[in-house]
């Protein structure tokens, strides 16, 4: 086995396979000697990925389900629909996605895969950049690290954790659920934790995909979510009979830490890039805008550096005044979300939270929400 690649990816995820598949597919890494170091054999569905898109996307044809209505249920139990307008809710199961890119990857050539864990990356600015996994040096051109470390702070950065358990659960024939509506944000729940919401999407021949998801600083005992999901599942699905097929837990960082894209000859991707928002968790789709823009810097200088950055200076100011709102907690986030999906319209909530809104909206955006809580933090974001 090789030493020297001209690329590496280390750590072999969603960031990773997504840069990987379409650099292959584009040909622009036809001829480059790739080696992806991932310890994870990816044969298990590990991670349900979701994401809002108003045009077709990259991995359309994996697509497990998609749905054009959606709902938000405040604490109070007020339903809210949503006109999300073009927007389409749209869900990937990992294991799909897996198959699909690895399929294909694992046919080429010029691709290399090793099973092992990743001990140290030398970014190395003048020469190559080195990756040592398990007592063994692997040099590159260039690095693309997808592995998440938990940033040093500043006493002024903030750092929630967005975790959550869901149960895909079985439902009898006579169930209450709307097969084509999703509970974007159901918040009729206890907020002693912190913001905390169920999310409700109904899939196929009576499956749903029932999870509890909180903003806070810390994680709860296991068994909290699941008798949190027994209690939700009972009182407003009112459902008591139904079997749990399958579990998911996760942990997703909400920072307003600035991660450093390029280092060196290493270039950081996913959410070890940023690539995660700040205010909502969002990852997947920040994913493929950063492998668009590498990708276009390599058709144009041959190199992946580009200088926009995935998410803007400012939405990264609003991401960062945001969390400021939550750390004061005189805003509570039930109602924050509540407020803005009830004032403002779902297609320009979910454009601001992409980041890909204009300012004119960030404006009809902000007016929505109680400005008061959002002077000083906004000012101290600056």
């Amino acid at each position: 086995m090789s030493t020297h690649y001209d690329i590496i990816f280390t750590g072999g995820g969603a960031a990773a396979l997504s840069l990987a598949y379409r650099g292959m597919q584009s040909g622009i890494f036809a001829n480059k000697q790739l080696l992806i170091i991932e310890p994870s054999a990816k044969t298990s569905n590990d991670k349900t990925w979701c994401f809002w898109e108003e045009q077709a996307g990259p991995f359309e044809d994996i697509l497990f389900k998609r749905w054009a209505h959606m709902k938000v249920y405040g604490n109070n139990g007020r339903e809210i629909v949503l006109q999300p307008g073009s927007f389409e809710y749209k869900m990937i199961r990992s294991i799909d996605f897996y198959e699909h890119t690895l399929n294909y990857l694992k046919q080429q050539t010029n691709i290399t895969f090793l099973q092992a864990s990743v001990d140290e990356i030398n970014a190395n600015k003048v020469g190559k950049a080195v990756a040592h996994a398990e007592g063994v040096g692997y040099s590159a051109d260039t690095i693309f690290n997808s592995i998440f470390k938990k940033p040093h702070l500043q006493s002024d950065q903030n750092y929630f954790i967005q975790h959550f358990l869901g149960e895909i659960i079985q439902l009898p024939a006579n169930n209450h659920i709307d097969p084509e509506a999703i509970h974007l944000m159901d918040f009729r729940t206890s907020q002693e934790h912190g913001t905390a919401f169920f999310y409700v999407l109904p899939l196929h021949n009576n499956q749903v995909l029932v999870e509890y998801t909180l903003f806070t600083k810390q994680v709860l005992d296991r068994t909290a979510y699941k008798t949190a999901i027994k209690a939700f599942i009972q009182e407003h699905l009112m459902v008591s009979d139904y079997e749990v097929l399958e579990e998911e837990y996760g942990e997703i960082p909400m920072t307003d830490f600035p991660f450093q894209r390029f280092d060196g000859r290493v270039v950081n991707i996913g959410s070890a890039g940023g690539d995660t928002r700040g205010s909502s968790g969002y990852t997947f789709s920040n994913i493929q805008r950063t492998v668009s823009a590498i990708l276009q810097a390599y058709r144009k200088t041959g190199q992946p550096v580009f200088q926009k950055p995935t998410i803007s200076k400012k939405h990264q100011l609003y991401d960062k005044t945001l969390l400021r709102v939550l750390n004061n907690n005189q805003y509570q986030g039930h109602e924050m979300f509540t407020d803005l999906f009830t004032k403002a319209p779902a297609h320009k909530v979910f454009r601001f939270l992409d980041g890909t809104s204009t300012l004119i909206e960030d404006t009809a955006i902000m007016t929505s929400l109680k400005s008061k809580h959002f002077i000083f933090p906004f000012i101290n974001s600056i």
